[in-house]
Parts: structure tokens; C-alpha cells; sequence
């Protein structure tokens, strides 16, 4: 298999596999997120290993195209290859904000971890930044490939591809200004925190003395 060959089976297992599992765990966790018992606590391991799995899968990847020796020659094999490895190395961050952050929702259940809503927001926040820079390598990838593949390629943001968060769709744009994090009081945070993933498998919890 030639190095063009290897980079199209990366790009192919990575849309198809990695990415696809990504929406769907993300969709996953804002829908068991949407009505949570407030004086039960939530297993949060289900989303976390899900993250973890995902991103050992693009670390794979990445490890993969790493290894791939593209000619000097081959001026558009070594933009596609870039493109390739700048968007898993994005996505791998991705999912170890994801998995931080979820453990972060479970750690916040009991006081003793005495986790605070400045704790919360710069962890949303971060998982937001991550969640743009994904976006925008995504969408280099993606342009990347179609204009190597002959496939007119417009200079503009309209088609963005979008990953999805917390229930929002987050666009480049929006997810390099973030503002709207700054904007929320604490209280509309702590109502965000209460809609966060429901029981997702079981775990044993120790009862707290109120």
C-alpha cells in the first residue's frame, strides 16, 4: 500500500469510526443529561470510559500516520498528512477534556471534594476551546481531502463541520469567543450542572453525614 493508499484508510477509519462514536457518545450524554434526580447521585463512569475509548482509538490513528513517509514531491501528500495528524492530535485533546470534565460532574457530587462553580467553569470552558480547535482542524481535513480529490473548495465558513456539547452545537465562531460563559451567573451554572448525564451503569456510593 502506497503512502497516498495509507493516508486515505486513516481519514476513512477515522470519520467512520472515531468520529462517528465521538457524536454519538456526546449526543448520548446530553440526552441522559436532560432530567437528573437531584437527591441521587450519578454514575458518571459509562461517559468517562467512553471518552477514554475514543481517544485511544485516534491516538492509534495518529500512530499510524505518524509512521507514513510521504515524498518530498508529493506536495499535496504532505498537506493531507498534516492536515490528518494537526485534527487527531485536536481530537485526542478533545476527549481527554471530555473525560476530565465528566469526572470532574462526578467528583462535584460529595462535598468533601469541595468542587466550586469556578471549578465547573473553567472546565466547561476548556472542553468549549477544545471542542473549536477540533472544529476548525476537522474542517482543514476535510477541505484538504476534497481538494485533492479535484473537488472545488470554497475559502469560506459556511459549510463548517459542527460537533456537538453540553446540548449545543458549537461553530468555530462560536466556540473561539466565549463569552456566553462569562456572561452566566453562578446560579444558571449550578442549573447547568444539575442537567448534566444520568445513571449510565452502576456504582457504589458511601452515604455522606449532611
Amino acid at each position: 500500500m502506497d503512502h497516498t493508499a495509507k493516508i486515505e484508510s486513516i481519514i476513512e477509519r477515522y470519520f467512520n469510526g472515531a468520529l462517528a462514536e465521538y457524536r454519538e457518545a456526546a449526543m448520548a450524554a446530553m440526552t441522559a443529561g436532560k432530567k437528573i434526580p437531584l437527591f441521587r447521585k450519578v454514575d458518571f463512569s459509562g461517559h468517562i470510559q467512553k471518552f477514554q475509548d475514543i481517544k485511544s482509538q485516534a491516538e492509534a490513528l495518529l500512530a499510524e500516520a505518524d509512521a507514513i513517509e510521504v515524498p518530498e514531491s508529493d506536495e499535496m501528500g504532505l498537506e493531507l498528512l498534516r492536515a490528518l495528524k494537526g485534527s487527531l492530535e485536536d481530537f485526542v485533546e478533545l476527549q481527554k477534556r471530555n473525560a476530565a470534565h465528566y469526572d470532574l460532574m462526578d467528583r462535584r457530587q460529595y462535598r468533601k471534594n469541595k468542587v466550586t462553580v469556578d471549578d465547573f467553569r473553567l472546565s466547561l470552558t476548556g472542553v468549549q476551546t477544545g471542542t473549536g480547535r477540533a472544529v476548525e482542524s476537522l474542517d482543514l481535513l476535510e477541505r484538504t481531502w476534497r481538494y485533492s480529490h479535484g473537488e472545488e473548495v470554497e475559502t469560506g465558513k459556511e459549510d463548517e463541520e459542527e460537533l456537538e456539547y453540553e446540548g449545543e452545537e458549537i461553530a468555530p465562531e462560536d466556540a473561539k469567543g466565549l463569552n456566553r460563559i462569562s456572561e452566566k451567573s453562578e446560579e444558571e451554572i449550578e442549573r447547568e450542572d444539575r442537567a448534566r448525564p444520568t445513571v449510565y451503569g452502576k456504582r457504589v456510593y458511601e452515604e455522606e453525614e449532611s
